[in-house]
């Protein structure tokens, strides 16, 4: 039986005697899991309390799993004593149960911290929890320790898979080192839509719109998420007629905007003050069927406050 089916049940000790299935120490750790996936702590402190008067307290399969639901729930303080008392039964999956946690949670120093520990205690990491510390480095901007980690990685010859590779890629642009974030990009064979797409918005992030229109124009294939965000990163660089001009290539290429991709164009017509672009954009959002999308809850870009002479979509935003 599955963590997530008993978890819909109220009470889940008497819902597994109903069923007939009997504690041990296999029935917790997907109970565990299904906690955290769901943020169940009360659940989880239960099957805590549960366990321990079973006697399991002292599996390391089991503190594992207390540790991920813990600070899965972002209770790191708790996920932490666990693992603290695993003492010499923490192996590296308990570590990156710890550290994965922490950074899932949005606790990335803390992470960090429990990395230099584990190399002090001769833990040596695997790729999933180098790509965790990665991302944490990326996430806090601590560049020096996240340089440390890739030159970790390349003395001890660990094979950098795409997932690693968009790690390190992650960490350098979010630290603002976009030239090297493009040298890893560059060495990517093949390169992902999602990680072109994050090149686009971060390059977009520091000003450098050539960059960003390069990656652009190298990928054949592009998805709605791929052109919303090259036409943002013009309509929010101050360049509002290419913004414009992308998003009718959009449209040519057969890719159908989406909601958001529409609101920034109606931003850049606003900023533009054109009436011409302001009367196209109404009738595109006519024609397409925008009306029935409720646009009302972005911020109010009435075209009619520069021209009293006509409203040009207000009603859009009724």
């Amino acid at each position: 039986m599955s963590g997530f089916a008993v978890l819909r049940h109220g009470k889940p000790s008497d819902d597994l005697t109903r069923r007939g299935a009997r504690w041990n120490k296999f029935t917790f750790p997907p109970m565990l899991r299904a906690a955290w996936k769901t943020k169940a702590i009360e659940e989880g402190m239960m099957y805590h309390g549960l366990l321990m008067k079973m006697g399991f307290s002292r599996d390391a399969f089991i503190e594992t799993g207390l540790v991920g639901m813990y600070v899965g729930c972002g209770r790191v303080s708790e996920g932490r004593l666990v693992f603290d008392r695993m003492g010499r039964r923490r192996d590296v999956v308990a570590w990156n149960a710890m550290i994965d946690g922490c950074c899932q949670s949005g606790h990335f120093e803390e992470g960090i911290r429990i990395v230099e520990e584990m190399q002090s205690c001769n833990v040596k990491p695997d790729e999933m929890l180098l790509s965790a510390v990665l991302s944490a480095c990326g996430r806090v901007g601590n560049l020096s320790y996240g340089k440390m980690i890739h030159e970790y990685i390349m003395e001890h010859g660990i094979t950098i898979d795409s997932h690693l590779q968009t790690a390190l890629i992650s960490m350098y642009a979010n630290s603002g080192c976009m030239d090297m974030a493009r040298e890893l990009f560059d060495q990517m064979n093949p390169k992902s839509l999602v990680i072109s797409t994050s090149m686009i918005s971060w390059y977009s992030k520091v000003g450098r719109l050539e960059n960003a229109r390069v990656i652009f124009n190298e990928r054949v294939e592009k998805d709605v998420i791929c052109w919303r965000a090259m036409i943002s990163c013009y309509a929010e660089s101050g360049f509002p007629q290419e913004a414009i001009t992308l998003f009718k290539e959009m449209q040519a290429s057969g890719v159908k905007p989406d909601q958001v991709t529409v609101l920034s164009v109606i931003a850049v017509c606003s900023h533009l003050g054109a009436l011409d672009q302001a009367q196209w954009i109404h009738q595109y959002i006519d024609d397409h069927g925008f009306w029935e999308v409720n646009l009302s809850t972005k911020p109010n870009l009435k075209l009619s406050s520069k021209y009293s002479c006509m409203e040009i979509i207000g009603s859009v935003f009724l």
